[in-house]
């Protein structure tokens, strides 16, 4: 055994020095092999971001130039300038305001941030647009409100009353500032105010002249103009709308006087309510016989507010077309009815004789409870409560 395990060792021995032999011939005998080029590959870089440049600047001023070179207006410049300006002071003002609120500030302070406010808001513009610029729109601004359309001012003309005006309004400003400070009282302040008005109103006469002064001071009626809108799509006549002008302002100085009347205690609420019936049916006539029945009927009905309501509520709360007329008539049957009869009563009381107000009230009370079962049974319960309770069935008792 010990035999065979020797021999085994030796035959390795002898197979693996063989093996080292032939590995050393094999190495010695073969030739260097070239390596295969590589092909030359080009990755291109990726290109180089741009140089870091800085977010642009959120103030106004490092956007004016180029607004300027696009051509933007000074009026819409000034607009954006002022919006900025009002932006920023407005977390000013709100710290004054709470500070006002906690008790720390006084009204005084106030009203001196106010001033503030207002002169650096007319710097800021200067710096923006430059003096010639601010001075043009400064110009437009400062005269907006005046009616120069037509009068046909000259660049000189118009420049004067600039200046006047500039002038009016810097010195109203210098009195008040004065008054806060205490340097003026309360007298001396409305009596320089007066004179200088007067003074700048004289100056603007002497300028303009008669015709033109008289024509820039001329506003519109306010009498005529709310006629004119609640007559726009009747499309009035010159003619007609004078006529209604004239029944609506006679209208106006006899209920002035009424209320009047009433408030000096000559006259008691009853005999103001009949009274101010009759000066409604009055002025009605007077419109009506203007416009003709059908356009007067028309213009009626477009102003009642009940009737606007149901015309623009008609889906939500049901109502057809017949509805909205047949509840408007039968509206405007109770009040005239009751209008009607005050007025009767009235004549008789003027004549002498007694009238017992109170029973005259149980008895529009009574007609009142009428009218409202009349409607209820037409519209039934649901339809009745919705219009109750927006008001528009209210028959005034």
């Amino acid at each position: 055994m010990k035999r065979l395990l020797i021999i085994s060792v030796a035959l390795n021995a002898i197979l693996l020095a063989a093996l080292l032999s032939r590995t050393r011939a094999t190495n010695n005998t073969t030739e260097p092999q070239t390596p295969t080029p590589i092909a030359k590959i080009i990755i291109p870089l990726p290109p180089q971001p741009p140089p870091p440049t800085h977010a642009k600047s959120t103030d106004i001023n490092s956007w004016l130039p180029d607004l300027r070179a696009a051509g933007v207006p000074n009026k819409i410049l000034a607009n954006v300038v002022i919006a900025d300006f009002e932006n920023r002071w407005d977390a000013r003002e709100r710290n004054l305001q709470k500070q006002f609120d906690a008790g720390d500030l006084d009204a005084s302070a106030i009203t001196r941030a106010e001033d503030e406010r207002v002169a650096e808001r007319e710097q800021t513009l200067r710096n923006a647009l430059g003096e010639e610029g601010f001075r043009e729109w400064d110009k437009e601004n400062t005269l907006r409100d005046l009616n120069l359309d037509n009068l046909n001012l000259s660049a000189a003309e118009t420049d004067s009353l600039y200046q006047l005006r500039k002038t009016l309004m810097q010195t109203q400003r210098d009195l008040q500032t004065a008054s806060h400070e205490g340097k003026i009282d309360d007298a001396d302040l409305s009596r320089k105010l007066s004179a200088l008005q007067t003074q700048y109103d004289t100056q603007v006469h002497a300028l303009l002249g008669d015709d033109r002064y008289a024509q820039m001071n001329v506003s519109p009626d306010p009498t005529t103009a709310d006629l004119r809108r609640k007559t726009i799509n009747l499309h009035p006549t010159d003619d007609e709308l004078t006529a209604l002008t004239a029944a609506q302002k006679q209208w106006n100085d006899q209920r002035a006087a009424l209320d009047h009347q009433l408030e000096s205690a000559q006259i008691t609420p009853e005999q103001h309510d009949a009274q101010m019936q009759a000066l409604d049916s009055a002025r009605d006539q007077a419109c009506q016989r203007a416009l003709g029945a059908n356009t007067f009927a028309q213009f009626e009905r477009s102003q009642d507010p009940n009737y606007q309501a149901m015309k623009h509520f008609s889906t939500a709360w049901q109502l057809t077309d017949d509805d909205i007329d047949y509840l408007y008539s039968t509206l405007q049957y109770y009040k005239t009815s009751v209008a009607s009869y005050q007025q009767q009563l009235q004549t008789l009381q003027n004549q002498g004789q007694p009238v017992d107000w109170t029973n005259v009230q149980k008895s529009i009370s009574q007609f009142s409870g009428q009218i409202d079962q009349t409607l209820q049974n037409y519209l039934g319960d649901e339809r009745f409560k919705k219009l109750e309770q927006n008001n528009i069935l209210t028959l005034g008792n």
